[in-house]
């Protein structure tokens, strides 16, 4: 299966933007600093990344 249907969309969409959310909430509990807002940046720019770079084999 090479395409994206609704469904993955709908909950990638769900994951990432829960992950935005709650990133420096936890981030300042865990460091007990103001880094979060960099941390939320990274960790959401590196799932970008790593989705766009994915390669799949296409079977014919």
């Amino acid at each position: 299966m090479n395409k994206a249907a609704i469904l993955h969309v709908v909950v990638g969409t769900f994951l990432f933007q829960s992950i935005l959310a709650m990133t420096p909430s936890v981030i300042n509990s865990v460091l007990k600093t103001d880094m979060s807002e960099v941390i939320r940046i990274l960790i959401s720019n590196g799932m970008i990344i790593y989705a766009l770079t994915r390669k799949t084999k296409v079977t014919k």
